[in-house]
């Protein structure tokens, strides 16, 4: 494979892996707006629990 051809790939692959996270970041937001207040308080605790 030449080196503009896997300059190529690996734009088409950042490409795709970039759309995925927009996806994924938009449903978690909907999943977070659609949470009740004590919901949110509850889930981000438990997020930030499991980060440390």
């Amino acid at each position: 494979m030449k080196y503009k051809e896997l300059i190529e790939y690996t734009n088409i692959a950042e490409i795709n892996f970039n759309k995925v996270n927009e996806e994924l970041d938009q449903k978690a937001w909907q999943t977070v707006r659609n949470m009740t207040a004590k919901e949110l308080f509850y889930f981000l605790k438990r997020e930030l629990t499991n980060a440390y």
